[in-house]
Formats: C-alpha cells, structure tokens, sequence
C-alpha cells in the first residue's frame, strides 16, 4: 500500500485503537494502512457507517412513508385485495 501523502492525527478511545492494530495484524497490515483502506472507502460511498444520509431525492422517503401509512390504512379497510401465498398472486397478477 503506498503512503499517505497528508499525515493526520485522530483522538480514539486506547481499546479500540489497541483492537484495531491487532485486527489489521492479522491482515498483515498496520493500523495506519487499515486506516487509510477505511478513509478512502467511506470517501468513495463503499462504506456505511450508522444512519448515512442517502441519495434518494428530496422527499422521496417522505412519499413513500406516506403512501404506506394510505396502504396500511386502506388495508384496515378492506380495500386492498389479500392473497393467502404468493402462488395465488401471481396467479390473479397473470391471470391464470
């Protein structure tokens, strides 16, 4: 792995760290290479970590939050059409 080119310097609880160096041993790497795997895949949107904001639009989970409270409400309704399996959805969505 080739070196960071800005040296930085992080506040982290001494177990973690001392886990962390261990666990990245294990891998044949030290903890600042672990580091900079970590740094550069949350950078590049291949980790998540916790509750992410996501790259939906603005107010599509809102809708969407919505449409499934109407869904549920209309489902305490009796006005959507159940199924008792799967096999009998398809069924009724192919027409057979």
């Amino acid at each position: 792995m080739h070196m960071p080119k800005k040296p930085v310097s992080i506040r982290i609880d001494p177990k973690i760290h001392q886990d962390a160096v261990k666990a990245a041993q294990t891998y044949g790497m030290t903890f600042s290479e672990a580091m900079q795997i970590l740094a550069a895949s949350f950078a590049h949107g291949s980790l998540h970590i916790g509750v992410m904001p996501t790259r939906y639009p603005p107010g599509y989970i809102e809708q969407l939050e919505k449409e499934a409270d109407e869904a549920d409400e209309s489902l305490r309704k009796g006005k959507l059409k159940t199924y008792a399996n799967a096999d009998e959805m398809f069924a009724d969505i192919l027409g057979e």
